[in-house]
This record gives C-alpha cells, sequence and structure tokens, in this order.
C-alpha cells in the first residue's frame, strides 16, 4: 500500500490531528489511524508513505516517512491535498485509508520527536513565546516578561522566519533567562515545552502541549490590540475542547492590560500548582 498524509492548517492543527491523543474532549481518530501507518510502514505493508507539509519535524518520527512540501508538486497543491483522495498514486490517510491499513493496531500513539537543546536549560523554568502567525494575537508588552520572571526563569522562544515575527524584538531584547528566538528547531522547542513548569504565549500552536505532554498553558491576549472576532474564536475554541485543550485543569487564556491582572495571577499560580515534576 502507498498512502499519503494531507496537512491542509498550520502547526496546531497539524498536531492537534495527529498527535493528539484526545481531541475535542474525545479520542482522537486521526492520530489513531497515523498510529496504524506507522506500524505498517514498520512491519514493511506500506511500502511508500509521504506528509505534505514543510515542518521539519517530520524527519525525526520513530518510522519513514517522507516529506513532500506542496510546492514540490508540478501541479499547484490547494490545501496540502487535503480534500484529495489520491496522490500521485498514494491513497490520502484521512479520506481513502487502505482497508488493510485498519488490520495494524492503533497503538502505541506516535510520539511528537524532541531533541535537548545544545544551551544549558533551567532545572524549573517558564517557556515564554511573544509570536503568532496573525498579528492581533501578538504579544508587545515586555512587562511581561518581567512579570513571569518573578515565579520562575523564563526562556523565550519564537522564530523570525516564515509567517512568523518577534514582536518583543530579536533575541535578547528582553529580560529572559535564556532567550532561544531564532537558535532553536522544532523539535528542541518540542523539548522545552516537554519539560517545562508553564507555558506562557499568545493563541498558538503552544496550546496543544497539555495534550501532547501534559505541560500546563496559559494564553494571554493584549486587551489593546486583540480583534474581537480572534476573542470570539478563542472561546469557542475552549468551549469546544479543541487542539486537545483542557481548560479549568491544563489550559486558560487571559487579557493582559500593560499589568498583571488578579486573574492573570491565580491562572498562573494554578497552573504551576498542576505542572508535574521535570520529566
Amino acid at each position: 500500500m502507498k498512502v499519503f498524509v494531507p496537512c491542509r492548517h498550520p502547526l496546531g492543527d497539524v498536531l492537534s490531528a495527529y498527535f493528539c491523543p484526545v481531541n475535542y474532549g474525545m479520542p482522537n481518530p486521526k492520530a489513531h489511524l497515523f498510529a496504524r501507518l506507522r506500524n505498517a510502514c514498520r512491519a514493511g505493508a506500506c511500502t511508500s508513505a509521504f506528509v505534505v507539509s514543510d515542518f521539519s519535524f517530520w524527519s525525526a518520527l520513530d518510522f519513514r516517512i517522507e516529506m513532500r512540501p506542496a510546492g514540490t508538486f508540478e501541479q499547484p497543491m490547494a490545501e496540502n491535498g487535503w480534500i484529495l483522495d489520491q496522490l500521485d498514486g498514494h491513497a490520502n490517510l484521512l479520506r481513502q485509508p487502505p482497508k488493510e491499513l485498519l488490520r495494524f493496531p492503533s497503538d502505541p500513539a506516535v510520539e511528537l520527536p524532541v531533541r535537548t537543546p545544545v544551551a544549558p536549560v533551567p532545572e524549573r523554568y517558564i517557556l515564554f513565546s511573544d509570536g503568532a502567525g496573525k498579528e492581533d494575537r501578538w504579544l508587545l508588552d515586555p512587562a511581561i516578561v518581567g512579570w513571569l520572571r518573578s515565579y520562575l526563569p523564563v526562556v523565550r522562544i519564537g522564530s523570525s522566519g516564515r509567517h512568523w515575527r518577534l514582536p518583543m524584538g530579536a533575541r535578547g531584547a528582553t529580560s529572559a533567562d535564556l532567550d532561544l528566538c531564532d537558535a532553536a528547531e522544532l523539535v528542541e522547542v518540542f523539548w522545552l515545552a516537554r519539560h517545562a513548569r508553564l507555558i506562557v504565549s499568545p493563541c498558538t500552536y503552544l496550546r496543544t502541549m497539555s495534550a501532547i505532554f501534559g505541560t500546563p498553558v496559559l494564553e494571554l491576549a493584549q486587551a489593546d490590540s486583540v480583534e474581537a472576532s480572534t476573542v470570539t474564536r478563542t472561546v469557542r475554541e475552549y468551549a469546544g475542547l479543541e487542539y486537545g485543550m483542557r481548560p479549568g485543569t491544563k489550559n486558560a487564556w487571559c487579557f493582559w492590560n500593560g499589568r498583571p491582572s488578579p486573574e492573570a495571577n491565580e491562572q498562573v499560580q494554578r497552573l504551576l500548582a498542576t505542572a508535574a515534576a521535570p520529566q
């Protein structure tokens, strides 16, 4: 059999689709199919598998799957092949999985690959990101970092490439104890997310880390710049338990308005109390 994995959405949607064991409050059928594919590849029953994506972490999975960005195909690739039943002789994992694939077990789950960063990391830390794909979600106030440092050392991550920016400035522009902006690959970011006591970020893919690694996540929205549509969408996503989120247990969000509100402090304290010991 030959299978391709479509990845229509940004990183958060990709991670929630294939790496969150639970999504929308229920067992995740996409993640189960992905685990079946891994097991079929390992058994030699799947002779060719590729993913339509340009995120580099795919090459670090525990089975071989080729990464083929949409731009490498001769014909324009709408939605990374999401709506296609077949692509280059391969069946769509989600739309047309081969019947023989379903004979393979759906466990264990495919683990998100991690790699230890070269830089020495504090034993206990808050992982922080200020950037997001949409400008109204950016965190621009450096006072956020100072506030978080009153709890634990802060490790800052971010990228100025692709569709992302560094709203608080280039590496070293904040009071973060360790700044790895533009200096950590995704597999290293995943390691940092796994070992952090808390993640604080805008509304981004990092919210999935609660489901994937059990790390609590607090999302901040700057009250003076966030759009009403983003607030409405965020409320809907939390209510629907999207992205594997566990509101009230491992996920929370609140506004930032130039200083930490009582709610923001309460959320940090509560989420830190739920954090597991460093792994």
